[in-house]
């Protein structure tokens, strides 16, 4: 069994108040905290002792705590020689104590204005060799992806996200959208591509898709047969990638 899982999800660019945000950032973290323990806890990354909300995220979630904390940490880039507010970006971990581990960041952006980098949640934890059972991790991963993309709007979503094709490279292509073990894609996206060969298709109630390169077993980046499944997943989903698309 792999180590860790990550899933990372992306939306278009949106303007957003940090209120907006923050009530969607308070929804996300109540709906996964459902799924598992892992979940239910998470102390704040930065500002240990100037911040003005507390290290540990308050449960249930208050959602004026959540939009102090993205105000407080404000990303800032250069723009015509002048310093601009790009977005926000924070992260928090499970407590120190608190094992397995897990993680998340978000990175909304409060422009029109689409970067690599910005309008993007992701969410890393490690698995547990003698609680998680290939049922139970493989519905966790499954509807965290799922709530993570409809919380947030996303075009699309990935767990165990990666380039597959290129892997053995010294230096791997960005891509815009990645394979991986599932990947959600929005109604837009979704029109845009062909019937994936050897992937499994499970058709969403807000048009959107969910395509999943292994169904039997957790995905493991260390399995011959779970990599070949990753690479018919992206090559699937290069349509998306050559032409640019955004929906």
């Amino acid at each position: 069994m792999v180590p860790y899982m990550n899933i990372t999800a992306r939306w278009r660019p949106r303007l957003e108040s940090t209120e907006a945000t923050a009530g969607r950032l308070a929804r996300w973290l109540a709906d996964i905290a459902v799924l598992d323990q892992r979940f239910t806890r998470w102390h704040r990354n930065g500002m240990r002792h100037r911040s003005v909300v507390p290290r540990a995220i308050t449960m249930p979630t208050v959602v004026e705590e959540l939009r102090i904390w993205l105000e407080e940490n404000p990303s800032i880039e250069s723009r015509d020689g002048r310093k601009h507010l790009a977005g926000y970006y924070i992260m928090a971990r499970r407590p120190d104590e608190a094992l397995p581990h897990a993680n998340f960041w978000l990175s909304p952006r409060c422009t029109l204005r689409r970067d690599w980098f910005g309008n993007r949640i992701g969410t890393t934890f490690f698995t547990d060799r003698d609680t998680d059972s290939v049922d139970h991790l493989t519905a966790v991963v499954r509807n965290a992806l799922l709530v993570t993309a409809s919380t947030w709007d996303c075009e699309s979503a990935v767990a165990a996200g990666g380039n597959y094709l290129d892997m053995l490279l010294p230096q791997k292509k960005l891509l815009k959208y990645e394979s991986g073990w599932m990947m959600y894609l929005d109604q837009a996206l979704a029109s845009g591509l062909h019937q994936p060969e050897d992937i499994t298709i499970e058709n969403l109630g807000d048009g959107g898709i969910l395509l999943s390169a292994v169904t039997d077993a957790i995905f493991d980046r260390r399995n011959a047969l779970h990599l070949a499944a990753a690479r018919r997943l992206q090559m699937a989903i290069a349509p998306l990638n050559a032409d640019g698309k955004d929906g």
